[in-house]
């Protein structure tokens, strides 16, 4: 069989700089669910998070281990 891992490696567009994911930080709101909200905003966890923009972890897709 030939082996065509160094064309396809070569023929490839160059990689982006890795670009971390922005600081984030969990929040528990009055009913005990967690929260994911950006870390350098002001939020009040006593008022409306989802209007905070920050998005409730029991609706996520993914979990922490996945």
């Amino acid at each position: 069989m030939l082996d065509t891992t160094k064309e396809k490696i070569d023929s490839q567009e160059p990689l982006e700089p890795h670009k971390p994911a922005r600081p984030m930080m969990v929040v528990m709101d009055d009913k005990g669910e967690r929260w994911l909200c950006d870390s350098d905003r002001s939020i009040n966890p006593k008022s409306d998070l989802s209007k905070q923009g920050c998005w409730n972890c029991g609706e996520l897709a993914f979990t922490r281990n996945d």
